[in-house]
Parts: C-alpha cells; structure tokens; sequence
C-alpha cells in the first residue's frame, strides 16, 4: 500500500501483515516519528485487543487524507481524528461511529488551538503588519488548528493568512520546532503542545475558543454496533495505568456542543482544502 508509512503489531514487531477475519487495525494522528507513533498508541491497542479478544495492528498513514481514505474502504477499524478531520469524514460518509474523546488533560472538555512565536520573536501577532511576507508554519490543511483556527485567528487582527508564505509542515510537533529554530515568524498548533515546549523557546500569543477534543472513533462497515459500543463502554470506564500515551489521562463522552460550533466555524470560513493542498 503506497500511503502505508509501516505496519507494527502490537507487540511492536515491524512488517506489513496482511489482514485476517480476526485482525483489527488503528489509524493514530500522522506523526512524523513513527516508532512514537507507534509506541503511544499501545496502551489504547492493548484495550481494543482486550476488549474484542481479537489481534490489533497500528497502521500509520502519513497525513489525514490517507486516514480518511483507508476508513471509507474498510482498511482500518479504528482512527484517532482531530475534529476538523472528523466532520469532514462525515461529509463523505454516514458510515462512522463516534466513540470517545481522548482526554489531553484530566477533566479538560476541550483543547485550543494558538498563534505560537519563538521566545525571541515577534511579541504581539499585529507585528506581522510590518514584516513583509511573513513565514507562517501550519500543520495540515486538516488539522483543525492548521488554516482554519489560525486564518480565524490572524484575521481578528486584520491579517490575511491567504497573503503570507504559509507552509504546511505535517505536524503540530513540527511547527513547534520549525518555530524554535526561527525558521517561521508564527505558526500554529494546538495548545497543548505548544505548552509542552514553552520551557524549550515557544511562546503562545494568541489562543482560540474552545474546540472539541481530539476522538477516537469505530468503523460500522467492520465491525457491529455491539461491538463498538462494548468498546465505547470499555474506554469510558478505562482507568489509566500508564503516565504517557494515548489514553494516559483516559477518555470521555464526546461533546457534541462543541462540534457543533466547529461546523458553524467551518461553514463560516468556506475553505475548499483541496484547493489548499494543491495550492501550497
């Protein structure tokens, strides 16, 4: 499969392997470390496996539009999904069974996206004004803190993102580095990783309203209602044992409040992000 980056089991041995009645496969968010990718993703394939008595693979995809493509052909079982990535599957196809939402902190209902600088960088975003063609660092065109939040963003400070020189580095891990290196004025990332590296020379100018957590959802074309929703129940009552990975501060119901100001965003902005990945 070309868009396949590697296939890993879950007691980590590499090698794709083809897939049985009885094998399950998880999609996590594109990462661009994949043996991390792979190693946070283990507590989460360890419930799934026990939960279903069945073997469970972690598939890694390089970006979110191949995630969405191997969903809709039944190649995979379970995908982690941001929440832009979320509504745009479901404009594609009804047949997806939201889940959980995967808890960054414990008792935090919502993540925010930011508007991120080096530490010695510009202080305030409206200094973007008087610095031509500015750089700007964004994940992918997806990601819900990629051009969506961070167009909205800059343009409450009277800025055009369209007009800057926005490029799409693959991952918030990545714009949080490319903007430790200086190699952009601004970039932005969700908050929680922007946090993460605020001691390492990263510092947050401005932050979004809250948006709905990250999700982990099901595939109804391979596997039954009941099923999924033994799966649902399973993460909701799972109590954490591990301090990192996926599920390390556990899982919550979804909220659909949430998504619902997502989609008023989303409608309001109007961005055809084919276009956007063709166009950068």
């Amino acid at each position: 499969m070309a868009s396949l980056i590697t296939l890993f089991s879950i007691n980590g041995n590499a090698g794709e392997q083809p897939k049985t009645d009885s094998t399950l496969y998880f999609a996590p968010l594109p990462m661009g470390n994949a043996k991390l990718n792979m190693a946070k993703s283990q507590s989460l394939t360890q419930l799934l496996q026990t939960t279903l008595h069945r073997p469970v693979i972690v598939k890694l995809y390089h970006n979110y539009e191949e995630i969405l493509k191997a969903f809709q052909k039944g190649e995979v079982d379970f995908v982690e999904l941001g929440p832009l990535v979320y509504l745009e599957l479901g404009k594609q196809t009804d047949r997806i069974y939201p889940l959980v939402s995967v808890n960054q902190q414990t008792k935090l209902e919502h993540h925010q996206c930011v508007l991120a600088a080096p530490i010695d960088g510009i202080k305030s975003v409206g200094e973007l004004k008087h610095i031509p063609n500015p750089k700007v660092a964004l994940t992918q065109p997806l990601s819900t803190c990629g051009w969506l939040l961070s167009e909205r963003l800059l343009k409450q400070e009277g800025l055009d993102l369209s007009k800057m020189d926005y490029h799409f580095t693959g991952s918030h891990e990545k714009v949080a580095l490319s903007l430790m290196r200086n190699e952009y004025q601004i970039g932005g990332l969700a908050k929680f990783v922007a946090k993460r590296y605020a001691d390492f020379g990263l510092k947050i100018l401005k932050t979004s309203q809250p948006m709905p957590l990250f999700i982990i959802a099901g595939n109804p074309d391979t596997l039954s209602t009941q099923q999924l929703e033994q799966v649902k129940k399973a993460m909701l009552e799972y109590q954490p044992s591990e301090s990192w990975g996926l599920g390390s501060t556990g899982f919550s119901p979804i909220s659909m409040a949430l998504f619902e100001e997502l989609k008023t965003i989303d409608r309001e902005s109007n961005v055809d992000y084919a276009t956007l990945r063709r166009s950068k």
